[in-house]
This record gives structure tokens, C-alpha cells and sequence, in this order.
């Protein structure tokens, strides 16, 4: 069975993949705020977002250290990024960023014990 930061790599990978997929390929169904984005915003948006999730899923199949170590890494992205979305109104995925942190520390914490 995968690891607990395995498989977190793996969900995590999910949205950011899909997210970009749909940047790429059907920006119009990504909705408001980006279908009013210039379309090479839109390219750099769904590019970055995929190859951050091909990201993800390589590190899950990384040693242990490596995944905690990627895990660890980003936490204060994630925590930075909730506060700004926070402070922008998005609610939904300010709690997504910032709880993906702690999940991540959660989890990091649970296999090194």
C-alpha cells in the first residue's frame, strides 16, 4: 500500500492538474475571473498549474525524504497563498491552500513518528 505522503501527493496533484487541463483546452469553463484573462495569461496559467501537478506526481514516487521534504517546502507557500486569497474575498480556496498545509505538516509529522 503507498505511503499516507504518497498518496496526499497524488490527491494534491488532482486539482492542479485538472485545473490546468481546463486552462489549456477549455479556458470558457474555467469561468469568472479567468475568461476575461488575455489568452496567453491563460497559457501561462494552465501550463504552470500541469506541470506542477506532473510534480506532484513524481515526488510520490520518491523516497520518503524527498516526499517530506517537497511536502515541508510548500507549507508556507500554502499558508501565504490562504491569507492572500483570504484577504481577496476567495474563501473556498483560501481554505484549501492553507489546509493543504497543515495536512501537510499533519502527515509529515505522522510518518516521521
Amino acid at each position: 500500500m503507498p505511503s499516507l505522503s504518497s498518496m496526499l501527493l497524488l490527491i494534491q496533484s488532482i486539482s492542479l492538474n485538472l485545473f490546468g487541463t481546463i486552462m489549456l483546452f477549455a479556458p470558457e469553463k474555467a469561468g469568472s475571473p479567468f475568461s476575461e484573462l488575455p489568452i496567453d495569461i491563460i497559457h501561462v496559467m494552465g501550463t504552470t498549474s500541469v506541470s506542477l501537478g506532473i510534480a506532484f506526481v513524481v515526488t510520490a514516487f520518491q523516497s520518503r525524504q524527498a516526499r517530506h521534504n517537497f511536502l515541508l517546502a510548500g507549507v508556507p507557500v500554502r499558508l501565504f497563498a490562504g491569507w492572500l486569497f483570504y484577504g481577496d474575498g476567495s474563501t473556498g480556496t483560501a481554505i484549501w491552500d492553507a489546509g493543504n498545509g497543515i495536512v501537510n505538516l499533519i502527515v509529515v509529522a505522522l510518518e516521521r513518528s
